[in-house]
């Protein structure tokens, strides 16, 4: 009688090995232990609108907390972040990347490959196009992050600013995803250290489009 029921047992185990459901990102452990710590705290939402944020401080973390045409501002942040985290709105998309990478205070890059220490799209560290020209007075969407980098794939845009209305690519998390929540660590051993590309790495041939005033919502 008692081998009767071991062997169902030991079928009904193999069965759930193939069958039961597998986690949100499956072999993605470290990404999905950072991203889930507790010591996360959220700082901006973009809205599901197909528009980058409706600020202008470029990612420097001293925008008015409160209510924009389309999210919110939920937290002040300095230059002590030491990690971001950027997340759609329904969770199915994510990248972490420390502080440094990201550019904090006046840090400026243009075409530029920066680290990231790991994403929905890659469970370990690789590098991504951004942009961040503070100087340049015209391209006022900056910063321009991206999961993927923006030499590859323009729909993984995670944050941009001054309410543009993003292009279908640009917005596809914007729209498609439930919208993108940023959110800062300041522990600093959350993430690796991580040094970005040499600064002389060549910026991509097409330029990002141009940054133009929004006239009306």
């Amino acid at each position: 009688k008692m081998l009767t029921n071991v062997f169902p047992a030991i079928a009904v185990a193999l069965l759930l090995s193939f069958v039961a459901p597998a986690a949100a990102f499956p072999g993605f452990a470290k990404c999905d232990t950072i991203r889930n710590d507790p010591g996360w705290i959220l700082v901006r939402e973009i809205y599901d609108q197909g528009r980058c944020l409706d600020v202008n401080d470029r990612l420097r973390g001293n925008a008015t907390v409160g209510a924009l045409s389309n999210g919110f501002i939920h937290a002040t942040f300095n230059d002590s972040v030491a990690a971001f985290k950027f997340e759609s709105g329904d969770g199915t998309k994510f990248m972490l990347a420390t502080g440094a990478e990201v550019g904090l205070g006046n840090t400026v890059y243009s075409g530029a490959s920066r680290n990231v220490y790991c994403s929905s799209y890659k469970n370990d560290s690789y590098s991504a196009v951004w942009y961040r020209r503070l100087d340049d007075p015209y391209q006022l969407a900056d910063p321009l992050i991206l999961i993927r980098g923006y030499d590859v794939s323009e729909q993984s845009m995670v944050y941009c600013e001054d309410n543009q209305l993003a292009p279908y690519t640009w917005g596809y998390l914007f729209d498609n995803s439930g919208g993108v929540n940023i959110s800062v660590s300041y522990n600093p051993d959350l993430l690796e250290l991580q040094t970005s590309a040499p600064a002389t790495s060549a910026p991509i041939t097409a330029a990002p489009i141009t940054a133009t005033p929004i006239t009306s919502a």
